[in-house]
């Protein structure tokens, strides 16, 4: 998603763009094509120091029961885009963007991109107290109580239940 210099000028302050999922990178997993970022653009001299906001709805799958369902992933971005013989263009900051003499558009996708990926959690589940899937025989423990007559045990940790552990550190 690239905007023009003139473009972020003619915002003033603030704006809104729409941004293309599949021009971003992140058309897998978000469930509308068209993706508004709020944009608060600070102005200084001939740079400008952009904060863009965005709420998109992503489907997911539950690391626990595998039942399909959407969040709403919520990310921020902040970058600076200054003139080539700024005294900031030596900076080795990675949300810096440096406009080479003649280029007058900014590509904004890498910083949506990883902001939406950053927002991402390790482990989903549908909900906080999920109880997973049974590992006998695969209930959605969420949904109902599991039939299985004993509780499964693997084998392979048996020995363990044997051994005499201290409850005092030394």
């Amino acid at each position: 998603m690239k905007l023009k210099t003139t473009e972020l000028i003619a915002m003033g302050t603030s704006g809104v763009v729409n941004a293309h999922a599949n021009d971003i990178g992140v058309e897998d997993d978000i469930l509308q094509d068209t993706i508004p970022i709020r944009l608060s653009i600070s102005p200084f001299k001939d740079d400008f120091k952009v904060i863009g906001n965005l709420s998109v709805p992503v489907h997911k799958s539950c690391d626990r029961c595998l039942v399909e369902y959407e969040e709403d992933v919520n990310a921020k971005f902040e970058i600076v885009v200054i003139s080539h013989d700024s005294p900031l263009s030596e900076s080795d900051d990675a949300d810096l963007i440096v406009l080479n003499p003649g280029q007058h558009e900014v590509d904004l996708a890498p910083f949506i991109r990883d902001a939406i990926e950053i927002e991402h959690h390790i482990k989903n589940l549908c909900k906080k107290n999920c109880k997973g899937i049974c590992p006998q025989c695969g209930v959605n423990l969420n949904n109902k109580e599991c039939a299985c007559s004993e509780k499964f045990s693997d084998e392979r940790w048996k020995p363990l239940s044997k051994m005499k552990l201290s409850t005092t550190e030394n």
